[in-house]
């Protein structure tokens, strides 16, 4: 039985989604606190699964300059206690990482070992447990994202189709480039380490995923709206703007556009972001 830490965010419900009946055991903060460390590692014993899969983390980016030390607990150090308890397991585990650990200022897309250097609080809570159980050198691999959407929870496609109902101009930062990620391609890819991860020793350390295509934020607005107009026959419109005329209290990298090769050379094939956004989007066209 493999364990997912994480009931109700994008990933967790796209697991629960794709995953065979009764393989899968997901527990949310009652059962597993990340708030409180000092608990985690004892709880994860206890249930002693086959495997685990670390879906759960302070996401609230903005926020997180005002609650950095909650950040951390939940980012840092619970992340090393569940490193511990699957190392005394002698399990594998799946952690989901950002690609906010890096600052954006390069040209060529973030390989798996380039270096980090965050530049907001949340960047440096996931950057942080990152380095605490790669520390431990056991048998986890990190798995970096990017941009993810679903048909689940709070997220910028779902938001972008709300505006085309409700808005007749909207306004979106052109000038940050990044690989979107849908919410469901990445469980295929946990899914396709964690079977494989204990059997095959190469599939360990870090590992980065999204989908095939860059973009900016407005590009995905864009491809949104379009959409939204071919099946309701409105569609605002768009206005680029600069990262500058947009001010959030957590900087954003500008380029953080993640090199995927590692996770293709193990044998998982990609598909586009435009693909993964038009299934979400009949996905949500069909439970309205």
């Amino acid at each position: 039985m493999i364990l997912v830490i994480g009931k109700t965010g994008q990933l967790a419900r796209e697991l629960a989604a794709i995953s065979p009946t009764g393989e899968f055991n997901f527990v949310g903060r009652e059962t597993i606190n990340l708030a409180e460390p000092h608990g985690v590692e004892t709880a994860i014993v206890k249930i002693a699964p086959s495997g685990v899969i670390n879906a759960a983390a302070y996401t609230q980016v903005d926020q997180a300059e005002r609650e950095e030390d909650l950040a951390y607990a939940i980012n840092a150090l619970s992340v090393e206690q569940i490193a511990k308890a699957c190392l005394h397991l002698n399990i594998p585990l799946i952690h989901v990482s950002t690609d906010y650990v890096f600052d954006g200022h390069s040209e060529l897309p973030y390989d798996v070992s380039s270096q980090v250097n965050p530049l907001n609080a949340y960047g440096r809570t996931k950057s942080e447990g990152e380095r605490r159980i790669l520390a431990l050198n056991s048998n986890i691999s990190i798995l970096r994202t990017s941009w993810v959407f679903s048909r689940f929870g709070t997220n910028f496609v779902k938001k972008m189709r709300t505006l085309a109902a409700t808005r007749d101009v909207v306004s979106v930062v052109n000038d940050q480039f990044g690989r979107p990620t849908y919410a469901r391609d990445l469980a295929q890819a946990c899914l396709f380490l964690i079977k494989i991860m204990s059997n095959e020793p190469l599939c360990r350390g870090i590992f980065h995923f999204a989908n095939i295509g860059t973009a900016t934020w407005a590009d995905i607005a864009e491809a949104v709206f379009d959409d939204f107009n071919r099946r309701y026959g409105h569609r605002p419109v768009l206005q680029f703007i600069r990262t500058q005329d947009y001010p959030t209290p957590a900087v954003r990298p500008l380029r953080s556009v993640l090199d995927t090769s590692r996770i293709q050379q193990m044998g998982f094939e990609l598909d586009t972001w435009q693909n993964g956004l038009a299934h979400c989007l009949q996905c949500l066209a069909d439970e309205s």
